[in-house]
Protein backbone atom coordinates (compact mmCIF):
# COMPACT_ATOMS: atom_id res chain seq x y z
CA UNK A 1 0.00 0.00 0.00
CA UNK A 2 1.51 3.53 -0.81
CA UNK A 3 0.54 6.74 -0.44
CA UNK A 4 3.06 9.04 -2.30
CA UNK A 5 6.03 9.01 -0.64
CA UNK A 6 5.49 6.53 1.88
CA UNK A 7 3.69 2.78 1.88
CA UNK A 8 2.52 0.61 4.23
CA UNK A 9 3.85 -3.16 3.81
CA UNK A 10 1.30 -6.27 5.77
CA UNK A 11 3.55 -9.33 5.99
CA UNK A 12 3.54 -12.73 7.63
CA UNK A 13 5.99 -14.84 8.51
CA UNK A 14 6.00 -18.01 8.90
CA UNK A 15 8.86 -20.26 10.24
CA UNK A 16 9.49 -24.09 11.30
CA UNK A 17 12.24 -24.54 13.83
CA UNK A 18 13.73 -27.91 14.62
CA UNK A 19 15.95 -28.77 17.66
CA UNK A 20 17.65 -32.18 17.33
CA UNK A 21 20.39 -32.18 20.49
CA UNK A 22 22.46 -35.73 20.55
CA UNK A 23 22.78 -36.98 24.42
CA UNK A 24 25.58 -36.58 26.56
CA UNK A 25 27.62 -37.29 29.73
CA UNK A 26 29.36 -35.13 31.51
CA UNK A 27 33.00 -35.19 32.58
CA UNK A 28 34.94 -34.43 35.86
CA UNK A 29 31.47 -34.28 38.08
CA UNK A 30 32.30 -37.31 40.71
CA UNK A 31 29.17 -38.14 41.84
CA UNK A 32 27.20 -35.24 40.35
CA UNK A 33 27.70 -35.90 36.87
CA UNK A 34 24.81 -35.69 34.87
CA UNK A 35 24.07 -38.37 31.93
CA UNK A 36 21.37 -36.26 29.65
CA UNK A 37 19.38 -37.78 27.21
CA UNK A 38 19.52 -36.98 23.40
CA UNK A 39 15.61 -35.00 22.37
CA UNK A 40 14.36 -33.18 19.59
CA UNK A 41 11.66 -30.80 19.49
CA UNK A 42 9.48 -29.01 16.39
CA UNK A 43 8.37 -25.45 16.43
CA UNK A 44 6.46 -23.43 14.62
CA UNK A 45 6.23 -19.86 14.77
CA UNK A 46 3.62 -17.36 12.87
CA UNK A 47 4.50 -13.97 13.13
CA UNK A 48 1.80 -11.33 11.26
CA UNK A 49 4.17 -7.73 11.32
CA UNK A 50 3.23 -4.22 9.61
CA UNK A 51 6.12 -2.05 8.16
CA UNK A 52 6.30 1.60 7.35
CA UNK A 53 8.82 3.18 5.28
CA UNK A 54 9.13 6.27 3.22
CA UNK A 55 11.79 7.34 0.83
CA UNK A 56 13.29 10.65 0.34
CA UNK A 57 15.67 12.19 -2.07
CA UNK A 58 18.67 14.64 -1.39
CA UNK A 59 21.13 15.86 -3.99
CA UNK A 60 20.79 12.68 -5.92
CA UNK A 61 21.47 10.32 -2.83
CA UNK A 62 18.36 8.31 -2.10
CA UNK A 63 17.31 7.54 1.74
CA UNK A 64 14.82 5.04 2.49
CA UNK A 65 14.06 4.86 6.16
CA UNK A 66 11.40 1.97 7.73
CA UNK A 67 9.81 0.65 10.99
CA UNK A 68 8.17 -2.54 11.48
CA UNK A 69 6.20 -4.21 14.15
CA UNK A 70 4.91 -7.38 14.36
CA UNK A 71 4.49 -10.36 17.33
CA UNK A 72 5.62 -13.85 17.02
CA UNK A 73 3.55 -16.94 18.07
CA UNK A 74 5.08 -19.76 18.79
CA UNK A 75 2.98 -23.44 18.80
CA UNK A 76 5.07 -24.77 21.79
CA UNK A 77 7.75 -23.17 23.35
CA UNK A 78 8.61 -25.85 25.83
CA UNK A 79 11.82 -28.05 25.86
CA UNK A 80 12.13 -30.81 28.08
CA UNK A 81 15.06 -32.96 29.16
CA UNK A 82 15.96 -36.05 30.73
CA UNK A 83 18.80 -36.57 32.88
CA UNK A 84 20.07 -38.82 35.55
CA UNK A 85 22.90 -39.00 37.26
CA UNK A 86 25.78 -40.97 35.78
CA UNK A 87 27.27 -42.41 38.89
CA UNK A 88 23.83 -44.09 39.88
CA UNK A 89 22.17 -45.87 37.34
CA UNK A 90 19.60 -47.33 39.72
CA UNK A 91 18.37 -43.63 40.52
CA UNK A 92 15.23 -42.57 38.19
CA UNK A 93 16.00 -40.50 35.70
CA UNK A 94 14.14 -36.51 35.59
CA UNK A 95 12.91 -34.39 33.49
CA UNK A 96 13.47 -30.54 33.45
CA UNK A 97 11.78 -28.04 30.83
CA UNK A 98 13.12 -25.33 29.57
CA UNK A 99 10.51 -22.15 28.05
CA UNK A 100 10.55 -19.51 26.40
CA UNK A 101 7.81 -16.91 25.72
CA UNK A 102 4.93 -18.39 23.90
CA UNK A 103 4.20 -14.75 22.32
CA UNK A 104 6.77 -12.01 21.39
CA UNK A 105 6.84 -9.21 20.10
CA UNK A 106 9.46 -7.39 18.05
CA UNK A 107 10.13 -3.85 16.94
CA UNK A 108 12.73 -3.54 13.22
CA UNK A 109 14.16 0.52 12.47
CA UNK A 110 16.50 0.99 9.41
CA UNK A 111 17.62 2.98 7.00
CA UNK A 112 19.26 2.47 3.57
CA UNK A 113 21.08 4.92 2.05
CA UNK A 114 21.70 4.74 -1.75
CA UNK A 115 24.81 7.45 -2.63
CA UNK A 116 24.89 8.91 -6.38
CA UNK A 117 27.92 6.59 -6.83
CA UNK A 118 27.71 3.12 -6.25
CA UNK A 119 27.58 2.76 -2.96
CA UNK A 120 24.47 1.67 -0.32
CA UNK A 121 25.01 1.75 3.44
CA UNK A 122 21.98 0.44 5.50
CA UNK A 123 21.55 0.35 9.60
CA UNK A 124 19.51 -1.40 11.64
CA UNK A 125 17.59 -2.11 15.03
CA UNK A 126 16.01 -5.61 15.89
CA UNK A 127 13.56 -6.00 19.46
CA UNK A 128 12.45 -8.52 20.45
CA UNK A 129 10.47 -8.83 23.90
CA UNK A 130 8.43 -11.25 25.82
CA UNK A 131 7.33 -11.95 29.66
CA UNK A 132 11.03 -13.52 30.16
CA UNK A 133 12.94 -12.60 26.78
CA UNK A 134 14.52 -9.19 25.43
CA UNK A 135 16.87 -9.75 22.88
CA UNK A 136 18.40 -6.71 21.03
CA UNK A 137 20.46 -6.25 17.69
CA UNK A 138 21.82 -3.96 15.35
CA UNK A 139 23.61 -3.85 12.16
CA UNK A 140 25.36 -2.35 9.76
CA UNK A 141 25.92 -3.13 5.99
CA UNK A 142 28.06 -1.37 3.16
CA UNK A 143 28.05 -2.49 -0.77
CA UNK A 144 29.73 -1.29 -3.52
CA UNK A 145 28.18 -1.82 -7.07
CA UNK A 146 30.65 -2.93 -9.85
Amino acid sequence: MTGGTWYAKPQVDLNVIHVDMDGFTERSGGGAALKVSGTDETVFVATPALEVGTQMGFNGTLVRPFVRGGVSFYSDADFPLVAGFAAAPGVAPFKTTGEIDDVVGNISAGVTVLGTGRGVVTLSYDGNFGDDLESHSAAAKASWRF
